[in-house]
């Protein structure tokens, strides 16, 4: 029994396998050994397309995608900075106008009714009597600001240290409450 040679029929078919020691038809004398050419009604499959449509839809989809977070992410930040930053504001700029002596300025910047049972000259006391103990104050570090609005009133709470120049530091938790659009400190921190 003889050993069939490559190329083997195609499956399903069952034609006799060719005799090699003729050439068959349609032979190339150039073409590899053992070439024989496709049988009849056999077509190859067409090449495959390259993907690059779908690889483009796919890429501004993902791009698109990635730029509406970015974008949200931005308007997220901003928002917040704007509910949060104008209370910080106004903490430093209190501890700034105690910084500076400027008691007027500091009174200011407390609310009615802090305001009603307080004088310019007892914040300078309270202060004066403060920087004899722990030095004048450098600066108000702020490590948390958090804004609530419940049924209307809007208030903040700032959390951060007083920082005195000989070193001393003292943390503080102040409050505000907004009146008439401006934040307004609503007791002595």
């Amino acid at each position: 029994m003889a050993i069939p040679q490559p190329p083997y029929p195609p499956q399903g078919m069952n034609t006799p396998y060719p005799n090699l020691s003729t050439p068959p038809p349609g032979y190339a004398p150039n073409a590899p050994q053992g070439y024989y050419p496709p049988p009849p009604g056999y077509y190859p499959a067409p090449p495959k397309k390259s993907n690059k449509r779908v690889w483009w839809i796919v890429g501004g989809v993902a791009g698109s995608i990635l730029v509406l977070v970015i974008v949200g992410i931005v308007l997220l930040v901003t928002t917040i900075l704007h509910a949060v930053g104008p209370a910080r504001d106004e903490t430093v700029a209190y501890f700034d106008a105690v910084k500076a002596h400027d008691w007027t300025r500091a009174y200011d910047q407390l609310s009615a009714s802090v305001r009603a049972t307080t004088k310019p000259a007892d914040l300078q006391a309270t202060w004066t009597r403060r920087e004899q103990a722990d030095g004048p104050i450098d600066q108000f570090n702020v490590t948390n600001t958090n804004v609530n609005n419940t049924n209307g009133k809007v208030t903040a709470t700032v959390t951060g240290t007083l920082i005195y120049t000989g070193g001393a530091t003292n943390p503080k938790i102040v409050t505000l409450v907004k009146e008439d659009g401006n934040w307004k400190l609503s007791r002595l921190p």
